[in-house]
C-alpha cells in the first residue's frame, strides 16, 4: 500500500494551497479595514461625536424623568386646601363632642 503523493502539483495540494490563499486574503482585507478605520480621523471623530450626543441625550431624558417623578411625588405629598379644611372641621367637632360629654358627666 502506498500513500498518494500530496505535493504541489497534485490536485489535493493545489486546492489546499488555493484555500489557504483565500483565507489569507480575507485576513488581510480585515486587517487593512481595521488599519484604515484607525487612520480615518474624521470617521473616528464623527463616531465619538455621535456617541457623546447619544450619551447626553440619554442623560437628559433620565434627568427629565427623575424631575417629573419628583414633581408628582411633591404634588401628592402637599396637603390640599380642601383636605386641610375638612381635617380642621373634624378636629373642632371632636373637641365640641368631648366638651359636651365632659360637661354632662359633671354632677
Amino acid at each position: 500500500m502506498s500513500t498518494p503523493d500530496v505535493g504541489r502539483d497534485s490536485p489535493i495540494g493545489l486546492s489546499k494551497i488555493e484555500a489557504e490563499i483565500v483565507e489569507h486574503r480575507a485576513e488581510l482585507v480585515h486587517t487593512v479595514d481595521e488599519l484604515s478605520e484607525r487612520i480615518n480621523i474624521k470617521k473616528r471623530a464623527t463616531h465619538q461625536w455621535n456617541h457623546a450626543k447619544r450619551t447626553i441625550g440619554n442623560s437628559a431624558a433620565v434627568a427629565k424623568d427623575n424631575f417629573d417623578l419628583a414633581l408628582v411625588r411633591a404634588q401628592f405629598a402637599l396637603p390640599r386646601p380642601g383636605a386641610t379644611i375638612i381635617t380642621a372641621m373634624l378636629g373642632v367637632l371632636g373637641c365640641l363632642i368631648l366638651i359636651v360629654i365632659v360637661h354632662r358627666r359633671k354632677p
